[in-house]
């Protein structure tokens, strides 16, 4: 599956990483009508999954950020 990776990242890194937990299809739906924009199904499916993802970056330095390629 598409999430494995960012599962294992996210379960390995619980002080860096906020999830807010999923979202139904009826707030993603009310989401785009708010920002008058249609997500692509791959978006639909992170925000299901995930809601709001943030991963903490204060006090690091640019090499100790975690990478699209790391991941």
């Amino acid at each position: 599956m598409m999430f494995e990776d960012l599962d294992k990242f996210i379960a390995e890194n619980p002080e860096e990483v906020l999830v807010t937990g999923g979202w139904t299809d009826d707030k993603v739906s009310e989401l785009e009508k708010q920002l008058g924009i249609a997500f692509r199904e791959e978006v639909k499916r992170f925000i299901r999954k995930y809601g709001v993802f943030c991963i903490s970056t204060i006090g690091r330095r640019q090499d100790e950020l975690v990478t699209k390629r790391q991941l």
